[in-house]
């Protein structure tokens, strides 16, 4: 991945993600094929970076299911961190994100669980997809 995606990623600078798409507008999909699974919504997510994660969901809508080497996605991350403001744009992009599963079967919400995060906790338990999410975190 261009060392430039990453650093613009990491300090969620959308100016500098638009410039680079100006230079070559492939730079975001050269980042996925690379040998880890690892894309810039991964990395902008686990920075917390809201804005820049709402731009690259409008450039690249299946990044969101995508899952990185360690086989999770960007809700998985997002709720592992704490990160709210992410979760919820991550939520209103594609709802049914709440109930995606990990390589390991774990939800945002068991991620959320285990970092004790408790906001990301009621934000997901809040959401429809996940009525009975409190249910299937403790059976788990």
């Amino acid at each position: 991945m261009d060392p430039r995606l990453v650093k613009a990623a990491l300090n969620g600078n959308v100016i500098e993600l638009q410039k680079l798409l100006g230079e070559d507008p492939l730079v975001i999909e050269r980042g996925s094929m690379a040998v880890y699974l690892e894309t810039a919504l991964h990395i902008a997510t686990m920075s917390g970076q809201t804005e820049f994660v709402r731009k690259l969901l409008k450039l690249k809508p299946d990044y969101a299911t995508r899952l990185d080497k360690d086989g999770f996605s960007a809700i998985h991350l997002a709720s592992a961190n704490g990160f709210v403001e992410t979760v919820k744009e991550l939520l209103k992009f594609r709802r049914e994100l709440a109930i995606l599963k990990s390589s390991n079967g774990r939800t945002s919400l068991h991620c959320a669980a285990v970092a004790g995060r408790v906001q990301v906790i009621r934000k997901l338990n809040g959401h429809n997809l996940l009525r009975n999410g409190l249910h299937e975190l403790i059976l788990a």
